[in-house]
């Protein structure tokens, strides 16, 4: 009975570090995607600011006016990565944050990632939008969504050519109790053998430097919802992420 007591004990005792160490992992890569975009609102800063040295017409309504964004839009980032920084102290500690489920518009949370992700996008001239129904409501846990939605659009970008687009959807799904957040790009598109492992441990990431992690992420923050995600894709034809949400999920355990 002790030995099997002390097994027990050192399996729970391994449990708990395997989620301190998945947590710890999937909030680094969320934040390294959060700074990785703070710099292209620095370079359109400085062609702003260019432009007014040069005294181009209206240059000076053009900079105030995207300050403004910058501002809103960093400090916003500011808070997420402070957020996460305390969930890493959390974990170390053996502490994993559970889910904050709250009412509220999804909408609202695809219309952030978009705000987030608008400087990068049109850096490379690509369209980046927000789309479908702004009244939906559900019960979600407001910032997991938002960094799954986020990993998503974020992962778009390298995929989406010049000149492409990338939209952000919410739309009802034909079970009433459900709806559905898409994001779907005018990409290259993915073959079937990638698919098939996107969701799982298995994923593998075609980019140079990219681990696979993000739709591991996206996987387990769907699940953690009651939810489950999809992919429709194929080689030139673009790609689109559908995560299906039931609008009253119940509490799941990390």
């Amino acid at each position: 009975l002790v030995a099997l007591s002390l097994q027990n004990a050192l399996l729970a005792r391994e449990a708990n570090l395997a989620a301190v160490a998945r947590s710890v992992g999937e909030i680094s890569h969320d934040i390294g995607n959060m700074l990785t975009h703070v710099l292209p609102y620095v370079e359109t800063l400085e062609g702003c600011i260019a432009d007014v040295r040069a005294g181009k017409p209206n240059s000076m309504e053009v900079l105030e006016s995207f300050y403004g964004e910058v501002r809103e839009n960093v400090a916003d980032g500011v808070q997420q990565v402070t957020a996460r920084t305390r969930e890493i102290a959390s974990a170390l500690k053996g502490e994993v944050a559970p889910l904050d489920f709250k009412p509220g518009r999804p909408f609202d949370t695809a219309a952030r990632v978009v705000q987030s992700l608008e400087a990068a996008a049109q850096r490379t001239g690509i369209t980046l939008c927000v789309a479908g129904d702004s009244k939906l409501e559900a019960t979600f846990d407001s910032h997991r969504l938002y960094n799954a939605l986020y990993n998503l659009a974020n992962n778009a970008l390298p995929e989406t050519p010049d000149g492409g687009s990338i939209t952000v959807s919410v739309t009802a799904d034909p079970d009433p109790g459900f709806y559905c957040l898409t994001v779907a790009d005018t990409g290259k598109g993915m073959p079937e053998e990638v698919q098939e492992k996107l969701f799982t441990d298995a994923v593998y990431s075609t980019k140079p430097g990219g681990t696979g992690l993000g739709t591991r992420i996206v996987r387990r923050i769907v699940e953690q919802h009651g939810g489950a995600p999809s992919v429709v894709s194929a080689p030139g034809q673009g790609t689109t992420f559908t995560l299906r949400l039931p609008k009253s999920p119940q509490a799941l355990p990390g």
